[in-house]
């Protein structure tokens, strides 16, 4: 398996039931799905650079939280995507930012279609949950 980036606050991607698109922000501590962490598709330090130089700024987004500092999950849902960062205290994803436009799985190139078709939330529509526990649909890994 490929080795848990601990302490390094990391992006992956997954797709819920619609084909909605979302970005999961690591806290350096958060599960992440061990096919990211193996996956020779994409690699987990590259995610956050394909999401800001590959997918063009289609709409606005909507902070849901305060935040001293929310200019990069702004930044990613202005691309179309569903932002969730981990929080310590729910043990799970919290959602931080929405798009107002969706970037959906029709919308990607092939090579995304292929690395993300593995990344299903079946068990969740991004649009309804403010809260994501991975491990219902997921393998994942944790640091150590």
């Amino acid at each position: 398996m490929g080795l848990y980036p601990e302490d390094i606050d990391c992006i992956w991607i997954a797709m819920d039931q619609n084909g909605a698109l979302a970005a999961f922000v690591t806290a350096g501590v958060a599960p992440i799905p061990n096919f990211v962490l193996n996956s020779s598709l994409i690699k987990l330090e590259n995610i956050e650079q394909i999401l800001i130089e590959q997918f063009p700024v289609t709409g606005e987004a909507n902070l849901k939280v305060d935040l001293p500092r929310p200019d990069d999950f702004i930044a990613i849902s202005k691309r179309g995507f569903f932002v969730y960062d981990w929080d310590d205290n729910e043990q799970q994803y919290v959602l931080i930012s929405t798009p107002t436009y969706l970037k959906k799985y029709a919308h990607l190139a092939q090579s995304l279609k292929t690395y993300i078709q593995t990344l299903v939330l079946n068990s969740y529509d991004f649009s309804k949950s403010n809260k994501i526990n991975v491990y219902k649909d997921l393998i994942c890994a944790i640091a150590d």
